[in-house]
């Protein structure tokens, strides 16, 4: 049979970027990491998979995820 095969992208590495403003360096640094992943999940959707419960209320009304 045919054996199994994977494909390793290795990106860049992003440097955290810092500035006068600790909160602004977190929330600046996390938007540029998310846009990575955001990224590669555009790009390769079916291989996307999420672990954690992330979701766990939901609006009145609606049914549980979990």
């Amino acid at each position: 049979g045919r054996s199994a095969c994977h494909r390793v992208h290795v990106l860049p590495i992003l440097q955290v970027e810092r500035g006068d403003d600790p909160a602004e360096d977190v929330r600046r640094n996390t938007q540029r990491f998310t846009a990575v992943f955001e990224e590669m999940v555009r790009r390769y959707p079916e291989q996307w998979l999420w672990m954690h419960k992330r979701w766990k209320t939901r609006p009145p009304g609606e049914s549980r995820i979990y």
